[in-house]
């Protein structure tokens, strides 16, 4: 995962996906998490990008929740 997000060169991908890792308890992503807070910025970040970025602010990974972690959950959920 950090070498995909090294070349697709995008903090705010990282950092989607950083949360993502965490919400849906991936294991084994330890090293990715560390690469990942490592190239976290101050800037905050729409989760997603079509949205307005209005929301809860997720100080660790600075993303804006304009999402329910419900609905986050239900749409992986929905994919198996």
């Amino acid at each position: 995962m950090a070498t995909y997000c090294k070349v697709v060169n995008n903090i705010a991908v990282t950092k989607r996906l950083a949360y993502l890792t965490e919400l849906l308890h991936k294991p084994k992503m330890k090293y990715f998490l560390k690469y990942a807070a490592g190239v976290c910025n101050e800037k905050y970040n729409p989760f997603d990008a079509s949205l307005p970025a209005k929301g809860k602010n997720l100080n660790k990974w600075r993303l804006i929740l304009n999402m329910d972690e419900e609905e986050i959950l239900e749409i992986e959920n929905s994919l198996y």
